[in-house]
């Protein structure tokens, strides 16, 4: 939250600070992912391997995002906000954003 946004020069910044955390737990999630998929064949797993799976599944819903453009757009709207008097100024940080 930026009480005094302006143009929106600092939300930018936090957009882009978050913007790679995002990226961040999208990659680590892969990661994981594709580790507890490889006992798809038959395999019997540990109930804790399916415990995981199934969370690494329940995060990546939560996240639902089709490509980078709507991702972008989900964290606006869930993190980013930005107020100030001038009406003007709020019209640049929108379109700046």
């Amino acid at each position: 939250m930026d009480p005094a946004c302006g143009s929106g020069s600092f939300l930018i910044k936090a957009l882009r600070l978050i913007w790679n955390k995002y990226n961040e737990l999208i990659d680590l999630l892969s990661d994981e992912d594709k580790k507890y998929s490889n006992f798809k064949n038959g395999l019997i797993r540990y109930k804790e391997d399916e415990e995981n799976s199934r969370n690494i599944s329940e995060l990546k819903n939560i996240l639902n995002f089709r490509d980078k453009r709507d991702l972008i757009s989900k964290i606006i709207i869930r993190h980013i906000h930005g107020n100030d008097l001038d009406a003007n100024a709020l019209e640049v940080a929108k379109v700046n954003l």
